[in-house]
């Protein structure tokens, strides 16, 4: 009889065990995964804010004075600039991030380094007013539209809804602005396309509008 009380103690002395250490494990997997919702989301606002600002851009025509002589272009300073690009890697918990998307994201200071470097040389090299704008625009809209459409994936990925249609008609907005740009570009659209995908060779995933 005491053998079998033993055996049933510590049966039950293993079962608490057992059930301890699934509930730690519970807790821990539970709380591993509303860093990652935490994290996610957050990057997601991020990228949102600036698609947006990449789509206030591509419509940014520039504004110039050239004063009493109209072939002298003076800058104002009063053209739309996206704020400076987030350093993601430096961000707590990234490491939560899936890897597929923190390569992206990592990725995107240098493509936006990328940009500034095209566009800084066409306009030391190229004085033409419109041209430089007219590649600035498309430029940054097929950026602001990766940039949308990553979030998207981000939020998708953890289940994680943008307040109402923001994420999407984000992307629906930019990838309508590079058809419309490129439609009316002095440039081609073969022309336009060699260039953009030489200034978005980071990124094989970036969108260009089919006819």
């Amino acid at each position: 009889m005491t053998i079998v009380i033993s055996t049933w103690i510590a049966a039950l002395t293993v079962l608490i065990a057992a059930a301890g250490l699934s509930f730690t494990i519970y807790k821990w997997w539970k709380n591993q995964r509303q860093i990652c919702l935490l994290i996610s989301v957050h990057i997601a606002s991020i990228l949102e804010r600036i698609a947006r600002q990449c789509l206030e851009v591509s419509y940014d025509e520039g504004v110039f004075d050239g004063g009493d002589n109209p072939s002298e272009l003076h800058p104002r300073n009063v053209t739309t600039c996206l704020a400076p690009m987030p350093r993601f890697d430096d961000m707590k918990n990234i490491e939560y991030i899936k890897p597929k998307y923190l390569n992206k994201l990592f990725v995107l200071a240098p493509i936006e380094d990328s940009i500034q470097e095209y566009l800084s040389d066409a306009w030391e090299h190229d004085y033409e007013f419109n041209h430089f704008f007219s590649h600035r625009q498309i430029f940054y809209a097929g950026f602001g539209e990766y940039v949308s459409r990553l979030a998207l994936d981000i939020r998708n990925d953890v289940k994680a809804p943008s307040i109402g249609k923001l994420a999407t008609d984000n992307e629906k907005d930019l990838k309508k602005r590079l058809r419309d740009l490129i439609g009316k570009s002095n440039n081609g659209e073969n022309g336009i396309k060699n260039t953009y995908e030489c200034v978005f060779l980071p990124t094989p995933e970036s969108y260009w509008p089919e006819g």
